[in-house]
């Protein structure tokens, strides 16, 4: 929004970020609705959107965004990470209900923090024990309400759902070392064409063609939950603070847990409500800080420190 005044521009900025994550809420419901297996879905998502990118670059004239310099042992690497995080997150939809595949991965900022200090030499932060603690102790609380739900394969789910956790930080960390070096269009475009190529043995686990419909939703899983999401959230995140940001993702388990109440009546149980919470209390405290949650609990609850 160029001339836009500041005010507009951030308000446009945070429109963006939370339109985004709204629609990475709806992810769960589509993968409900696609009778294929977990890797065949991981590798639709992923081809139609670098075929969405690459078509993009094409048509409007930017083939520079194709050239990645000597950036390809990362993207590589990221690729792979990719991969592994749709793969794993597609099967605790699967396995689990998906409030808690959700809000398992909703680990991952816990995962950065303890992360970035040993792969990229960010300091550790004094508030990352506590997060880790939080976060962990709220997996613990879902998995345990997913155990009495549904025994063992919802224990799995929830699992994966952690195991989406650390390979989306593990992806975020590597971003960090390039960051700047190369568009976000780009990385996301070569992050998605490694992360098919190694999903692609997938493709013999079909059996006959899939319908029409299935093929909508796989498309729409590439070009708007992957292209058109990635695309609103960094576009969104230039333009208010990334801590405002990092509040403003949470809508995603929010959305998440709506919609499959609604459309699944999946309700979920106190431990999940409680177990979610400390999840996300983890995650304020990785991005904010100790200090900065202390402050807003009181502010919360009415009352002043003396």
């Amino acid at each position: 929004m160029k001339g836009a005044s500041p005010e507009l521009s951030r308000l446009w900025g945070y429109l963006q970020v939370a339109a985004a994550a709204a629609i990475w809420g709806s992810v769960g419901v589509f993968v409900r609705y696609i009778d294929l297996l977990p890797p065949a879905i991981a590798f639709f998502r992923v081809g139609f959107a670098a075929l969405v990118l690459g078509g993009y670059f094409l048509l409007t004239g930017r083939r520079e965004l194709f050239r990645f310099g000597r950036n390809g042992p990362i993207l590589l690497l990221m690729g792979i990470f990719l991969a592994m995080d749709w793969l794993l997150f597609f099967y605790a939809f699967r396995l689990t209900t998906i409030a808690s595949a959700v809000l398992a991965a909703y680990t991952a900022p816990v995962f950065v923090a303890i992360l970035a200090p040993f792969l990229i030499g960010e300091r550790l932060e004094p508030s990352t024990p506590v997060a880790l603690g939080l976060a962990f102790s709220g997996v613990a609380l879902v998995a345990l309400g997913d155990v009495t739900r549904g025994g063992t394969p919802n224990l799995i789910g929830v699992l994966c759902g952690l195991g989406t956790g650390l390979f989306y930080a593990l992806r975020t960390v590597a971003s960090k070392a390039i960051a700047g070096r190369l568009p976000v269009e780009t990385v996301t475009f070569y992050n998605c064409l490694v992360a098919g190529v190694i999903l692609s043995p997938a493709l013999t686990q079909i059996s006959g063609v899939p319908s029409l419909q299935v093929w909508a939703l796989l498309f729409t899983l590439g070009a708007v939950h992957t292209a058109l999401g990635i695309g609103l959230y960094y576009r969104g995140i230039g333009r208010v603070k990334a801590q405002s940001a990092a509040i403003l993702t949470y809508v995603e388990p929010l959305v998440a847990v709506v919609l499959a109440a609604l459309i699944f009546k999946e309700i979920p149980k106190w431990t999940t409500y409680l177990g979610g919470a400390l999840i996300v209390a983890g995650g304020m405290v990785t991005v904010f800080g100790v200090a900065w949650v202390e402050r807003l609990a009181w502010r919360l609850f009415g009352l002043s420190r003396h």
